[in-house]
């Protein structure tokens, strides 16, 4: 057990403390990567001493791991309707992109070659859910007749990746809009019915 997963002896821990802790940990690899990442700076930006952090975390690689592991789980069913099933994971994913989740995203992926395990973390962590969730709504519309038989896949990289090329395509990366999420939809039960 790593972290905050551990049993420790003593009071219950602060959860709202902890959360911030790892949010701060979040946005500093987000801003020094992995090689820059420090115990210290995670407490200044969550404005903790750096005791609060290292009574909870004994090194930077558990803070690290357990930071990745702290982000939101995907939580999804798929219903068999389309289009409301892309309309719950895109507004899912947009609300990930303009939390700033895709900085930290590009950060590790930037990081990968020299820290292959933190981008096996955003993996399991981020990636694969939001796809897996994705293929389960295309499936379920398979299954109910909305989407032709076949592979799904390009369909899924399809969705994410209209929505990854609308948000690089504005100054600032803008996360898009609501508009432009119902627009990708038509396309894509266009793009996908038998």
């Amino acid at each position: 057990m790593t972290g905050e997963s551990a049993k420790r002896p003593g009071r219950p821990r602060d959860e709202a403390l902890t959360g911030r802790i790892l949010d701060a940990a979040r946005d500093e690899l987000t801003a020094a990567g992995v090689d820059g990442f420090s115990i210290r700076q995670v407490a200044r930006r969550a404005g903790v001493t750096r005791k609060a952090v290292t009574a909870r975390w004994a090194g930077a690689d558990e803070l690290l791991h357990d930071a990745m592991g702290a982000i939101d789980e995907l939580e999804f069913e798929p219903t068999g309707d389309l289009e409301r099933d892309l309309t719950e994971l895109g507004r899912k994913f947009i609300d990930g992109l303009a939390s700033g989740a895709l900085d930290l995203q590009l950060r590790v992926t930037a990081d990968a070659p020299q820290h292959p395990e933190v981008y096996e973390a955003l993996q399991q962590h981020v990636l694969l859910p939001m796809s897996r969730a994705l293929v389960a709504a295309f499936k379920s519309a398979q299954t109910s007749g909305q989407v032709r038989d076949g592979d799904i896949s390009w369909l899924v990289r399809g969705f994410v990746g209209a929505l990854l090329a609308q948000t690089f395509q504005l100054p600032g990366r803008v996360a898009p809009s609501e508009q432009d999420l119902r627009e990708l939809i038509v396309e894509v039960k266009r793009w996908s019915r038998p």
